[in-house]
């Protein structure tokens, strides 16, 4: 059986490679690379590693469907001649990666074997740039345009991370300038019905290959658009949580837990 590996490399180049990326790389015939990092490809190199670079294929300005289509085209057009191929995807390939799911399903339906290599997502390096615990107060990820579209109930106690705020308002991605087409005055309007509009929002870009530092913006909610020139495709708006009034305690369950504590 024909078989793809698709690996996720992480946030910050090989610093972030497991042994699982590693050993995939080593045991296919090819890897195809997507918006690799200058280090990661230098390692192919070093290590006469058979890949190439497919970020060409991801048109800038082009619908996102439309790119992912000639993506996965390739992919399969790759295994049909190397019959084991690795597919490399920055950060982790299941987090908020449309691709996967298209790979699957061509997968399925001609009998290839795909297989999921894990990666630190930009979740995972968010946390640490806001010495963030998900668990003390609650966490929510959410897609700013789902947020929009669905009108989902927002929930101000807890924290959100929002991402794909480079892309407010269009199905299209403009990676050398997400300025384009951004409808960024949408999120602030659905978010200002749910947070007072001095609620001070921050921008976190995570520290990447070539970036030691994390890039984090503050702005008031009232604000928000003043974030637009800055932001970039791995962007995201890291909203914190307000305090809670003290009406809001389940009393009884307080005082069942009160009790465990004296037991």
């Amino acid at each position: 059986m024909k078989r793809i590996r698709v690996v996720g490399t992480g946030i910050k180049g090989i610093k972030h490679l497991t042994l699982d990326a590693i050993d995939n790389f080593f045991a296919s015939k090819k890897t195809l690379l997507f918006f690799p990092q200058k280090e990661l490809v230098a390692y192919f190199k070093e290590h006469n590693l058979h890949s190439e670079d497919i970020t060409n294929l991801y048109v800038n300005g082009n619908q996102d469907m439309s790119n992912y289509t000639v993506i996965v085209t390739r992919i399969f057009d790759e295994v049909a001649v190397y019959d084991d191929i690795a597919f490399c995807l920055p950060g982790h390939p299941r987090f908020g990666v449309t691709l996967i799911k298209l790979l699957k399903e061509r997968a399925h339906s001609v009998d290839t074997e795909l297989t999921i290599s894990l990666g630190l997502s930009s979740f995972d390096t968010m946390l640490d740039d806001t010495e963030l615990d998900p668990l003390e107060h609650g966490t929510s990820i959410v897609d700013a345009n789902l947020l929009i579209l669905l009108d989902y109930n927002i929930e101000p106690s807890l924290n959100y991370f929002l991402y794909h705020i480079c892309s407010v308002g269009t199905t299209r991605t403009f990676i050398k300038d997400p300025t384009q087409q951004n409808a960024i005055h949408y999120l602030k309007a659905k978010l200002l019905k749910h947070y007072p509009k001095e609620h001070i929002v921050r921008m976190v870009s995570s520290a990447e290959y070539g970036r030691d530092q994390a890039i984090i913006k503050e702005v008031t909610m009232e604000n928000l658009e003043t974030l637009l020139p800055d932001i970039t495709f791995s962007s995201t708006l890291f909203i914190p949580y307000i305090k809670p009034e003290a009406k809001r305690l389940n009393r009884d369950f307080l005082a069942y837990l009160q009790a465990s504590i004296m037991a």
